[in-house]
């Protein structure tokens, strides 16, 4: 029964059934997408409609957070620490003194709850920096005064 279909009959049947069970998957998983590209509705994840970004949104928020700005602000300056710690020849003590004055610069953060976070940072960052790490008690340290 099989010898009398063609190669060409063969390929054909194959590429509907192709067909149709990608159209089967497109239209099962994909249909609200597929409906908003087809009514030209943009993506809302990206654009809110007034201009800007998802992210310009999120930046804008963080500005108006003081708690926030200052974790700005603290981040890039706790890496370029990091960075003056691994290039110069500093013990374990200075290595110390120096993380701690640069927090003691934003008693705001020591109990606001990016204090987590900004330990885990620091964390990451001196394994990054092939500094040695500090373990979390010592991390922990950092913020007594």
């Amino acid at each position: 029964m099989l010898a009398h279909v063609s190669w060409r009959t063969y390929i054909g049947i194959m590429l509907c059934l192709v067909l149709l069970y990608y159209g089967y998957v497109l239209l099962k998983y994909y249909s609200f997408e597929m409906k908003r590209l087809l009514s030209g509705k943009r993506n809302h994840i990206h654009d809110s409609g007034n201009g800007t970004t998802a992210d310009e949104e999120y930046k804008y928020e963080m500005q108006s957070d003081p708690i926030a700005a200052s974790v700005q602000e603290l981040l890039p300056q706790i890496r370029d620490r990091i960075k003056v710690i691994a290039e110069g020849q500093y013990n374990k003590t200075d290595r110390f003194y120096l993380l701690k004055d640069l927090l003691a610069a934003y008693p705001d953060l020591k109990a606001s709850a990016f204090r987590l976070p900004i330990q885990e940072y620091i964390q990451s960052e001196c394994e990054k920096q092939d500094v040695a790490r500090l373990d979390t008690e010592e991390v922990e340290q950092l913020w007594l005064s």
